[in-house]
């Protein structure tokens, strides 16, 4: 079955070992080296920046939108979460990656105490099918045998949608990746692939590019699973 990724929306968040116990007192710092590492080549103004205070340490957060609010980071005592909506070409996702680099960058300039744990990667694809099939929910079903779909009668008159869902893990190399696909509500002829990635910073792939390479090659091989050929810039996830 043809397909079409129409959009990506991307979570990216940098675990650390410990509590970082220097945010409450370099939280505008960690702003200035943000800003100073990316805004030469993306504008953040002044709006946009926020150091959020409170009554315990886990209140303490920066936080950096960009991009016309389409992204967001957000850093606390224990992780900094990079969010992207709406990602629709090659280009976006090269955006992506100058970005989180660049945030890496700050954390370790100015969090100097700070180690990373793990890294998380939460990719959502929204994929369109191809000609001869309008509905998601009658391909994910053409794809799962009766025996395996439950049958909720019992609480009434309803209609059963089923999905397909997947754990991959390596011990030795200390990855572990979730991959479902469901039917998007909002369009029937519309499919969605969620993903959920951890690469310890303890396990054998390390650096962006090579857990961003290895993540491209486990989601296309579960989409050629469930047969989809895909195309637009899922090559580049």
């Amino acid at each position: 079955m043809e397909a079409f990724c129409k959009r990506m929306d991307l979570n990216y968040e940098i675990e650390f070992s410990a509590i970082s116990f220097d945010l409450p007192e370099r939280g505008l710092a960690l702003l200035k080296s943000i800003h100073a590492n990316i805004n030469p080549q993306f504008s953040i103004a002044a709006t946009d920046m926020h150091v959020f205070g409170g009554n315990s340490l886990s209140d303490i957060r920066v936080r950096v939108s960009m991009f016309n609010r389409n992204a967001q980071i957000e850093i606390t005592t224990d992780r900094c979460t990079i969010s992207f909506l709406n990602l629709l070409n090659d280009d976006h996702l090269t955006i992506c990656k100058i970005c989180i680099s660049l945030i890496e960058k700050a954390l370790k300039d100015v969090l100097t105490n700070v180690q990373f744990d793990a890294a998380i990667i939460k990719p959502i694809l929204y994929l369109e099918l191809g000609r001869g099939e309008s509905s998601a929910s009658s391909y994910l079903t053409s794809l799962t045998p009766p025996n395996s779909r439950s049958s909720l009668d019992e609480i009434g008159n309803v209609t059963v949608h089923p999905g397909i869902n997947i754990e991959v893990d390596n011990e030795e190399e200390k990855w572990n990746v979730i991959l479902n696909a469901f039917r998007d509500r909002a369009e029937d002829s519309s499919l969605i692939v969620s993903c959920h990635a951890l690469y310890s910073e303890k396990g054998e792939i390390h650096g962006l590019d090579s857990r961003s390479e290895h993540l491209k090659r486990l989601i296309n091989v579960f989409l050629n699973n469930i047969g989809l050929d895909v195309s637009g810039f899922i090559s580049e996830v």
